[in-house]
């Protein structure tokens, strides 16, 4: 009964959902394209939660409530499951995914954790050895403000720094490519992020910073490789605003990125920016 109603999940091979078994306990289904029902039992005392949920081939991987903390959990395609993670908070709960969510990077599961009260850090489990270790001591808070963009195998997301505020980040999964990306605004001062979106290989982000010690406002900016590169204000001069993103969202098209912004002159209105350079998908005129 209650099929589908805590969560559903739909890949190529399987769809996914939650069910109340004949014990009255939420647990995992799986119906398959040839009709064949398969079901957990993770849980036989509670009921399964499960969030970010990923298909890993025939199997799952998820975020689940284990006892009282959230941890990694993998549904295997034979109808047995295991906990990839045991992520020891010192009280409460891990809070895993509640900022980045859940991504995997080769055989790299990438995500958030807890471990002290209100400290989330970016946290990595390999599927292939079972290892799981804190990518970052200093990355607090990922994906907090605007979530996280995954491309080129890395994630973009914002994160907090005790010295740097909020700012730009990036993980490859390593300890060494977890990092900030740039400070786009120098010293204790946050930046401002407003959204991330991936493009092919790179990203673009709206967020205000500094070029050259001058404020230059909320603009968009693209990153590609380690490289980020201020490429549209749509209100320039010294520390105008253009309140990007008071409504609306970062929208992408197959060659536009689309934000509804301020330009000092006519209010908030549609503006644009063309993503070819990023995508390799750059607009010829024929005159």
């Amino acid at each position: 009964t209650q099929l589908g109603q805590a969560w559903i999940h739909v890949d190529e091979n399987a769809l996914w959902f939650s069910a109340r078994d004949a014990h009255d306990d939420v647990e995992a289904h799986r119906i398959n394209a040839q009709g064949a029902l398969t079901s957990w039992s993770v849980n036989p005392f509670g009921n399964l939660e499960l969030t970010h949920l990923l298909s890993d081939g025939n199997n799952l991987l998820a975020i689940g409530v284990k006892g009282t903390a959230k941890q990694l959990l993998r549904l295997n395609d034979n109808g047995s499951s295991e906990w990839l993670s045991s992520i020891a908070p010192t009280m409460g709960d891990t809070k895993m995914g509640e900022g980045m969510g859940l991504h995997r990077i080769g055989n790299n599961l990438v995500y958030d954790a807890e471990v002290s009260a209100n400290e989330a850090r970016v946290w990595t489990t390999n599927l292939a050895n079972g290892i799981t270790l804190q990518l970052s001591p200093e990355l607090l808070s990922p994906g907090a403000q605007v979530g996280v963009a995954q491309a080129d195998n890395r994630l973009l997301f914002d994160c907090i720094t005790p010295s740097g505020g909020t700012e730009v980040c990036v993980t490859d999964a390593t300890p060494m490519g977890t990092k900030v990306l740039h400070e786009l605004t120098p010293g204790p001062l946050s930046t401002t992020i407003e959204a991330i979106v991936s493009v092919e290989n790179g990203w673009l982000f709206i967020a205000d910073g500094m070029i050259n010690g001058t404020d230059v406002g909320t603009s968009l900016w693209t990153v590609d490789g380690e490289a980020i590169r201020h490429v549209y204000n749509p209100w320039p001069g010294a520390s105008n605003s253009s309140q990007a993103l008071t409504y609306g969202a970062l929208v992408l098209g197959d060659t536009q990125a689309f934000f509804i912004a301020h330009d000092g002159i006519t209010g908030h209105e549609w503006h644009r920016w063309s993503h070819g350079e990023l995508s390799d998908d750059w607009i010829v005129i024929d005159r």
